[in-house]
């Protein structure tokens, strides 16, 4: 995280969790949100158990996992900003790492297409 905020990046997507907080992450987080940069992290596919580290964090949009309109079982729930597709192809590819990524297109596409407020976090 440290590299992409030095590189001045526009957005980082994290599809990795953890349990629980972990106080450097929290920090670069922070960094990386002073300096406007948008970060997507994957809520984790907890089946609505927890929300993982650092989708968990306010200023982190997170992103879930939903199938067929309704959100899919194995997703995290509790914190979760935005709910998206969660599967490419088949079942055995599926998660909230992959709705992340769908997310991280839209909102790619979007800020290359000149809309700059889509986001209010």
């Amino acid at each position: 995280m440290q590299k992409a905020i030095e590189q001045d990046v526009d957005i980082i997507n994290m599809s990795f969790g953890f349990k629980k907080d972990i106080p450097e992450l929290k920090q670069l987080v922070n960094q990386a949100k002073k300096e406007n940069i948008k970060i997507i992290a994957a809520a984790g596919n907890t089946y609505g158990f927890y929300t993982s580290y650092p989708a968990k964090y306010t200023s982190v949009i997170s992103i879930g996992s939903e199938e067929k309109n309704r959100i899919a079982n194995y997703s995290a729930v509790e914190d979760v900003d935005y709910f998206l597709k969660g599967n490419f192809k088949h079942e055995k590819n599926q998660g909230t790492s992959i709705s992340t990524a769908y997310f991280t297109g839209i909102l790619t596409n979007n800020l290359l297409n000149g809309e700059k407020n889509i986001l209010k976090k």
